[in-house]
């Protein structure tokens, strides 16, 4: 699993480049971040995302989000308290990982 880190967006802009996915990944979660997926193959993938909490004592299912082929999608924000595992991580795992990339940006 491999831990991506937030770009933090600005009003002046900021400059992001994309990491090739590995099987599951990870990023710190505030409740303002956002993942950018960036399909490049030919087939529609899926992306997992494993809820952290439980609030109220309630088990909260996976939601999983599918990119088409060639398609970028924005995914988020993320809110803490159903989404952070105990030590402040969203995680998801990706289906495919041939020619997808990522990115995570948190807006201030």
């Amino acid at each position: 699993m491999a831990t991506i880190t937030a770009i933090t967006a600005t009003t002046a802009g900021a400059t992001y480049t994309t990491t090739a996915v590995v099987s599951s990944d990870k990023f710190l979660n505030t409740g303002r971040e956002a993942l950018i997926v960036i399909n490049g193959s030919g087939s529609s993938i899926n992306v997992t995302f494993t809820p952290g909490g439980t609030p109220g004592g309630l088990a909260l299912a996976p939601v999983v989000v599918a990119v088409g082929a060639g398609v970028t999608k924005i995914i988020g924000p993320f809110n803490p308290s159903y989404w952070n595992d105990s030590s402040g991580f969203v995680n998801y795992a990706f289906s495919a990982t041939t020619t997808i990339t990522e990115a995570v940006i948190q807006v201030n």
